[in-house]
């Protein structure tokens, strides 16, 4: 084999490596930041830090909030909310998405054509009513469901309604309306 023909097949290879790896980490959804949100996108060491904008969220990004929450906006009516304080990654695996919360807490709104979503490797989230995750520190979870989970939602400012999850920004939460630059979704 000549060495234009090698180069041309390894270029070949990268290229379809490259697809194959895109295909696999596509969006996972809209991220709503209110407030300044920490993202790590997948295979990257870079974090960038983004404020007051929207986002499609891939599969491998981690999330790291601030003092305001940000929400997630999924296929299939599924509505998903990482809390103040928070990290949180999602990743999809054989029909299935799995989430890794390092810290704070995920609130969640699924509907029962979504995908399912297990936590940290284990707790499958139900749908139906709302319910809401905290990492407790020693690698645990804390599981509210129902009225608890709403006001706990509500405690650190959250909204939900039949349609999903959103931030209920106010003056001491952080949250300014005025300023909305453009995504930086690549």
């Amino acid at each position: 084999m000549n060495v234009r023909s090698f180069v041309k097949q390894f270029a070949l290879a990268a290229a379809l490596s490259c697809w194959a790896a895109f295909a696999w980490s596509g969006p996972v959804g809209e991220l709503d930041i209110q407030g300044d949100v920490r993202l790590t996108m997948a295979g990257s060491a870079e974090t960038v830090t983004l404020r007051n904008t929207s986002y499609t969220l891939f599969a491998g990004d981690r999330v790291a909030t601030g003092n305001t929450a940000a929400t997630l906006r999924m296929t299939g009516g599924n509505s998903l909310a990482i809390g103040p304080n928070s990290e949180l990654s999602l990743d999809m695996d054989a029909g299935a998405i799995q989430a890794d919360l390092q810290r704070g807490s995920l609130t969640y709104l699924l509907r029962s054509n979504g995908m399912p979503i297990r936590v940290n490797g284990g707790t499958t989230l139900a749908s139906g009513e709302p319910g809401m995750l905290e990492a407790d520190g020693s690698g645990g979870l804390v599981h509210l469901q129902g009225r608890s989970a709403r006001l706990q939602a509500e405690h650190i400012g959250l909204s939900i309604s039949d349609t999903g999850i959103s931030v209920s920004c106010d003056s001491r939460r952080g949250c300014d309306q005025s300023v909305r630059p453009r995504s930086l979704s690549p």
